[in-house]
């Protein structure tokens, strides 16, 4: 259960990492 929350909060943060680098906030 922790495994799939942890990765779900590292896939937020790689979409929002590459939001923030094409510009879109």
């Amino acid at each position: 259960m922790w495994e799939i929350y942890k990765a779900q909060i590292q896939m937020v943060k790689h979409t929002r990492d590459k939001q923030i680098k094409n510009g879109i906030y």
